[in-house]
């Protein structure tokens, strides 16, 4: 995602119906919607807010929108700690594209040992139905 089309929440919806209800009324308006999916939503029979996001030059606009509706929009800020543990994490957990284990390493060969019980298990299971 760009600069220009970083998510911003606008609207926290009790359930999927009143977000769904926010993203209509944005579409009409000619407000592009980014979905930002509630993995949350319902788990454990427990509720969770839903949330609608649009890209941020469009932010004003859609706080209008929703509001000239009756609805209550408004942008809240992220948590002071939520920021800080994701820079604190993202500085101390690097991530790599490409993973290699040296072939040194005690995990490589416990892993290429475990291919190798693995090939030899299937092997055994093909030629023993013969």
């Amino acid at each position: 995602m760009t600069d220009s089309m970083r998510a911003v929440i606008v609207f926290y919806g009790r359930n999927e119906f009143e977000a769904q209800l926010a993203r209509d009324i944005l579409k009409s308006a000619g407000i592009p919607v980014i979905h930002i999916p509630s993995l949350s939503t319902g788990m454990f029979g427990v509720r969770q807010t839903t949330r609608v996001a649009v890209p941020e030059e469009y932010v004003d606009d859609a706080i209008e929108e929703l509001q000239e509706q009756g609805l209550d929009a408004h942008v809240s800020e992220t948590p002071r700690w939520l920021s800080a543990f994701a820079e604190t994490a993202r500085d101390k957990v690097p991530v790599h594209r490409n993973l290699r284990l040296p072939r040194e390493s005690h995990l490589w060969r416990v892993l290429a040992g475990l291919a190798a019980a693995i090939a030899l298990l299937l092997v055994w299971l093909l030629l023993g139905k013969r």
